[in-house]
């Protein structure tokens, strides 16, 4: 990205060099068509979209509902990244327990599916699975770098 902002700041001064000067500085094969300009400058426009989408996801509050909803406000302006984010996307581990999430954030009744997908969410917690939890905790507190 950084690149395309560079060439997009340079594009004007470069379309001011004429031609004779252009082939004598060595930037000739450098000078955009004016189609080819407007293109970087639509891709640009797009991928600050798409940037700011990433920003977003990294943030710490975000819950699955919000990336659900981030992701069909980008599929609804870039429907060819529909294969990519929808919620049936090959990428999703598993479609009915982030559905299950989205309804429980959203305050909606699960159907069976969603419920047998997120029976974990509901199980309390054992004293075997208490007693693993702390001992992976401890084994992580043994494994702690200085570079952190």
């Amino acid at each position: 990205m950084k690149m395309l902002n560079r060439c997009d700041k340079r594009i004007p001064a470069l379309r001011q060099l004429s031609t004779k000067n252009a082939v004598k500085c060595g930037v000739n094969k450098l000078i955009l068509s004016a189609a080819e300009a407007m293109e970087v400058s639509e891709l640009l426009k797009d991928l600050r979209k798409l940037d700011s989408v990433t920003v977003e996801l990294q943030s710490e509050t975000l819950t699955m509902l919000d990336a659900r909803e981030l992701f069909e406000h980008t599929i609804e302006s870039f429907p060819s990244m529909k294969k990519f984010l929808s919620a049936n996307a090959s990428i999703v581990n598993s479609a009915v327990f982030e559905r299950a999430v989205v309804r429980l954030q959203t305050g909606r009744k699960l159907t069976a599916a969603e419920m047998a997908a997120s029976a974990r969410l509901f199980s309390p917690i054992t004293n075997d699975r208490a007693s693993n939890d702390e001992k992976e905790s401890s084994d992580d507190e043994d494994n702690i770098s200085f570079a952190q």
